[in-house]
């Protein structure tokens, strides 16, 4: 794609929210709602991280991560994406996680 007349990057992304799934033998961890029950700030900056090169050594260079959203109503099928219901927390575990993606 770079040799390409447009210059234009080749972008190759993949749902990493909680790991590379497409790796053999690569490590998943709980969703973000797992990971806020934990409440560690350092271990989420982790884990993002680790995400972030198991997903390089795929080729990936776009992921989708984190989910920064709060999940207030239950009846959002997706509330296990959230870190917590309390926008503080989710904004430091976000914050966390894309500092380990951008390691």
């Amino acid at each position: 794609a770079l040799r390409a007349s447009s210059g234009l990057p080749l972008l190759v992304c993949n749902d990493s929210v909680h790991g590379q799934a497409n790796l053999r033998d690569a490590t998943l961890f709980p969703h973000h709602i797992g990971q806020g029950c934990m409440r560690d700030e350092g271990l989420v900056e982790e884990l993002g991280a680790l995400a972030a090169r198991e997903s390089a050594a795929c080729g990936i260079n776009w992921i989708f991560s984190p989910c920064a959203a709060v999940a207030l109503d239950l009846r959002w099928g997706r509330t296990y994406e959230s870190f917590s219901e309390d926008p503080a927390l989710c904004g430091r575990l976000s914050a966390a996680e894309v500092r380990g993606i951008q390691r």
